[in-house]
């Protein structure tokens, strides 16, 4: 990809996750967290001169369950005396699986922890003192990665949910493409053989192969018979009673003299005609 069609697509998804959030995607406000010294200072001021609202807190626990409510915007972490807490917070906050532009402020800590900090989920370190103006550029900064970082994960979601999609349409093409060829099967054999035998036979397992049936029973007339398959052994109490139902159809001078004919599959394990299953007794 160019260096202009990669301009174009990433214009494309700054432009789509400012004009077209939802309502709920809308920035809600800032979290502001430090000791009240820190907040006696002018950056929250700032912050709500330029338009954001603001919320005030001390307590890291009491930042987490507002977050917890409702994910803010951002959130602009003044590091406690206790540097570790920091780490910690950052690291509660991952768990919370939350996408909200966190700027730390602090004093000077080393590369090292900075780059912890970041590694835990920050968007930017700044050192005290800091300029408001630092503290906009980088919080509308932090504010455009979030947005192009929702942007990114939606299309991601929509790309599984299509790729998703088209593996169950393709699921779907291999299925009717497997009983098209047994169909085009099925066809061949009915019409290249004159043998009623191979016939009924040949219907009956090319159907199971193309429907879902355990049972298939056939009738016919001039001769009378009938003649059924099933798919399992296991069925064969099932498959007699179809027989007898099959049977009943015909007039009762004809069933004495009918035909009846159990499926192959039956005939060559060795199964019985059925004296050992209850003939049904509901009226067909």
């Amino acid at each position: 990809m160019t260096k202009d069609r990669m301009s174009e697509f990433e214009a494309a998804i700054c432009e789509s996750s400012h004009s077209r959030r939802a309502p709920q995607d809308q920035p809600s406000y800032v979290c502001v967290s430090g000791s009240p010294e820190f907040h006696r200072q002018a950056l929250g001021r700032h912050l709500e001169e330029a338009g954001y609202a603001v919320r005030r807190f001390t307590e890291d626990r009491a930042l987490l369950d507002a977050v917890r409510a409702g994910s803010p915007s951002a959130i602009v972490y003044k590091i406690p005396a206790r540097r570790e807490r920091a780490i910690q917070f950052l690291n509660q906050l991952t768990e919370l699986k939350q996408d909200t532009c966190v700027i730390v402020i602090g004093p000077e800590i080393g590369a090292e922890l900075v780059a912890q900090c970041l590694r835990y989920g920050a968007f930017d370190y700044l050192t005290v003192p800091v300029a408001v103006t630092r503290l906009m550029t980088s919080l509308q900064d932090g504010l455009v990665n979030r947005q192009t970082f929702r942007a990114v994960r939606n299309i991601s979601q929509e790309l599984a949910q299509s790729n998703d999609l088209l593996a169950g349409e393709r699921n779907a093409l291999k299925h009717w493409n497997r009983n098209l060829l047994a169909l085009n099967h099925l066809t061949q054999v009915l019409t290249g053989s004159l043998d009623s035998e191979t016939i009924v036979q040949s219907l009956f397992t090319g159907l199971a192969t193309l429907i879902p049936l355990d049972i298939i029973g056939l009738a016919r007339t001039k001769p009378h018979r009938v003649m059924t398959w099933s798919r399992l052994p296991v069925l064969k109490c099932e498959e007699i009673q179809v027989r007898e139902r099959l049977l009943r159809r015909f007039p009762e001078r004809i069933k004495s003299g009918a035909h009846v004919r159990q499926s192959l599959r039956l005939a060559q394990t060795g199964a019985s005609s059925g004296e050992d299953c209850a003939s049904p007794s509901s009226p067909p």
